[in-house]
């Protein structure tokens, strides 16, 4: 062992060899120092006009390893808060340097909370090094918490209040002086001794309030200057400072204007155009986030007859846990005992409550409303839908649309651009047209206060934002970010018919025609499979089951062997029946065949949903309807017609609906596909856009851009909402383009000052977040 300082750190003795005092350390080292940040400053230089931040020595005595989670099969999991984090660059370093190191499996942080989730290998205690490591990086790290979230924005909103108060009193008491100097300079009735008097009483006043209400703005200019990271909030604060001394300078020269009214009035406004926009912005993720309140941290397990009080994140698998009325589910699963109606708007956005009973799936977070009842957990934790839901937000954050993309390209050269214009302002002035030093720096200070990047910054996840948010409480969740950009382009809409335009609760008519062995081997059989109507079958069944081994083919049917007995379940053809036209009737079917023996039909009622008449006339005025299913030909054709959609095809497998969806696509059409089954997971990977209930199967779910609660309103709220969104965005960036083409000229021609260009700054970032909130 060593006694050299950390090559890294330049602190504590080394403790590992290799001239390096910790773990986090050498992968830092590794990362920053061997590979000189090469493609990490061309990512910043690229993408963010930005460079990294500087690393810092820490020293942190906080227990990360109370907060660590312990992962079924080994490994650990943890949740940190971390503080200071801007843009994707950020995002960048931090999740680059963790997963440098060899025993962390993976680290990801969500922008919206600030939420660093760790996965690793090995002993609890390294979660220390690991947040050891992110603080050297320049950035604070807590153990996260929701509500420490939540009241952090509280904190920032009532500190802002604060701040506007403050200034705004200072103000209002400074411009009374000022009108009292102007008054007084005007009429000549005010000696220059007053005059200079009056002058200082302002700055005692100016001085104190500014450095106060702006710290806001100087605390983020100097970060950004620190860390060389060009932001919006270094021309305001070269605005506001250069304002405050030149006020100054005017005062010890006793001349008869001073600028302090106009410094005290642009933080003023700043500050209340700043406060409205975190405001809109909080209101606008109220609906996320209150998803991410919906978890109850205890839940009360029934273990030998005993209710046993624990942590919710403690429950396991079939367990049982009671819920009372008023309490929320802290897990996903189905109900074995009493029934009750369920407050379930989290999950399908519907505000009346659902009748539940034994059979019932119930989600984590929805509400019991009446009576106590006892349910065998399914899914707990990261695997509840609740988990899921914050996962869908996060991979949307985790990616940019088309227009976000933009956005950062147009914002990376702005401030530069605007500084450099601000020097050539001065120039102009100064030095073409011989004006004073002092005039020509407050046309300079006014081109950079009216300019407003914050605009175009915000032109993109404002709408964002508030369509998630909307679709959110409407029980509708996007999966990508650009799926809004897509679902707006799209021209063809196919629908598949079972479990889509139908209820999707098929009830099986005939099955006490079976015999009791029959019954018990299509019940054995269909409960290995996830297709609606086998689940049908398995819901008529409440007997013993066989564990047979079943082999399913998609599209088609099961197979089964037991001995020297060979079954089948699915289709006609499947099933080896010569398809003869016989059985039209408006039935569902599929079929069972035991060896050689006469096939027996099993037949099933599953009615048309009530909305979906009045769904499909209102999408025929602007999209193409196909209707592409699985079911037989005369089903498909009578739906067809009921429904009014002039093309249909049925009895389609998967490859069928795949060739077909492909096809349309190679003709220029932009599909959206809409469908919940097996048979619909390829067609719903190849459409150009695509839609599943909540309710389908997990590869469908996978293979769509967003979940709706089922209603198939839900498709043309989310057709209109992605219109509304994308016309607003193209708003948003026309009004701050012509914004500025209007304000930089006028500005550069010395017709606006400081405070002027502050009224019409915020007026930018207020119209724009205005547009954005609009009713849809």
């Amino acid at each position: 062992m060593s006694n050299s300082l950390c090559l890294h750190c330049g602190q504590g003795l080394v403790i590992i060899g290799e001239r390096f005092c910790c773990l986090g350390c050498k992968a830092a080292y590794s990362l920053i120092h061997k590979l000189n940040l090469t493609e990490y400053y061309q990512y910043c230089r690229l993408t963010y006009n930005t460079a990294p931040p500087k690393v810092v020595s820490y020293k942190n005595e906080i227990n990360y390893a109370e907060n660590v989670i312990d992962l079924e099969g080994g490994g650990h999991k943890i949740y940190l808060l971390v503080d200071g984090i801007f843009c994707g660059s950020c995002v960048w370093l931090i999740e680059n340097a963790l997963n440098s190191i060899p025993y962390i499996k993976a680290a990801r942080i969500t922008v919206s909370t600030n939420r660093l989730e760790i996965l690793w290998d090995g002993s609890k205690e390294l979660v220390t090094e690991m947040a050891n490591l992110v603080a050297r990086l320049g950035y604070q790290v807590s153990p996260f918490n929701l509500e420490l979230v939540n009241d952090q924005e509280v904190q920032k909103e009532k500190d802002m209040l604060k701040a506007i108060a403050v200034a705004g009193f200072a103000t209002a008491q400074i411009m009374a002086l000022a009108l009292a100097v102007w008054i007084g300079n005007y009429n000549h009735s005010m000696g220059e001794y007053l005059r200079c008097f009056l002058h200082i009483v302002s700055g005692i006043i100016a001085i104190p309030t500014i450095l106060y209400a702006s710290r806001t703005f100087i605390q983020s200019a100097l970060n950004g200057i620190k860390q060389r990271r060009m932001n919006i909030d270094i021309p305001i604060s070269i605005g506001i400072i250069t304002t405050l001394l030149i006020s100054v300078q005017e005062t010890l020269r006793m001349s008869n204007y001073a600028y302090y009214d106009a410094a005290a009035s642009l933080t003023f406004l700043l500050l209340v155009g700043r406060y409205l926009d975190l405001k809109a912005k909080n209101k606008a993720r109220a609906g996320i986030r209150a998803i991410m309140f919906q978890q109850p941290n205890i839940a009360y397990v029934v273990r030998e007859g005993n209710i046993v009080c624990i942590a919710a994140n403690a429950v396991k698998e079939d367990d049982i846990v009671l819920v009372k009325p008023g309490e929320k589910f802290p897990v996903d699963g189905t109900i074995t005992e009493g029934e009750s109606e369920v407050d379930n708007s989290l999950i399908s956005g519907e505000t009346s409550p659902i009748h539940v009973r034994r059979g019932s799936y119930v989600y984590a977070g929805t509400i019991n409303l009446n009576r106590s009842i006892k349910l065998k957990v399914e899914k707990t934790g990261d695997q509840t839908t609740v988990a899921e839901i914050l996962r869908l937000i996060e991979n949307i954050e985790k990616s940019k649309s088309k227009f976000v993309n933009i956005a950062d390209k147009i914002s990376q050269y702005f401030t530069p651009t605007i500084i450099s214009l601000a020097i050539l302002t001065f120039c102009i002035w100064f030095f073409q047209y011989h004006d004073n030093f002092f005039n020509s720096t407050l046309h300079a200070v006014s081109l950079l206060i009216i300019t407003c990047p914050c605009a175009i910054g915000i032109a993109v996840p404002m709408v964002q934002i508030v369509s998630f948010s909307k679709l959110i409480k409407q029980g509708i969740f996007l999966k990508t970010s650009d799926a809004l950009e897509r679902f707006n382009q799209v021209n063809t809409i196919v629908f598949d018919k079972t479990g889509t335009l139908t209820a999707g609760a098929p009830t099986l008519l005939n099955f006490d025609d079976f015999s009791n062995e029959a019954r018990r081997i299509v019940a054995s059989m269909a409960a290995k499979s996830n297709h609606i109507l086998c689940k049908a079958i398995t819901d008529k069944f409440d007997e013993d089951i066989f564990d047979l081994e079943v082999t399913e083919v998609k599209g088609e049917g099961l197979y089964a062997k037991s001995g020297n007995d060979e079954f089948w379940l699915g289709k006609k053809s499947w099933c080896k029946i010569e398809d003869q036209g016989q059985n039209k009737d408006s039935y569902l079917e599929i079929w069972y065949r035991k060896n050689q023996e006469e096939p027996r039909r099993l037949i099933f009622k599953d009615e048309l949903r009530k909305e979906v008449k009045k769904v499909i006339e209102a999408l025929k005025e602007r999209y193409d309807v196909i209707l592409l299913s699985g079911d037989r030909n005369f089903n498909v054709t009578q739906t067809a017609n009921v429904l009014g959609i002039k093309q249909f095809w049925g009895e389609k497998n998967f490859q069928d609906k795949h060739a077909f969806i492909a096809k349309l696509t190679s003709e220029g059409r932009k599909v959206l596909m809409v469908g919940d089954g097996l048979n619909d997971a390829l067609a719903l990977k190849t459409a150009f856009a695509s839609i599943s209930p909540k309710t389908s199967i997990a590869i469908s779910q996978n293979a769509t851009d967003a979940l709706y609660n089922g209603n198939l309103n839900s498709i043309s709220t989310i057709l209109k909402v992605a219109r509304s969104s994308i016309i607003r965005i193209k708003q948003n960036f026309v009004l701050s383009v012509i914004y500025n083409c209007l304000a930089i000229p006028i500005a550069m021609m010395g017709m606006a000052n400081p405070i002027i260009a502050a009224i019409f700054m915020s007026l930018s970032s207020i119209t724009v977040i205005f547009n954005s909130l609009r009713r849809y």
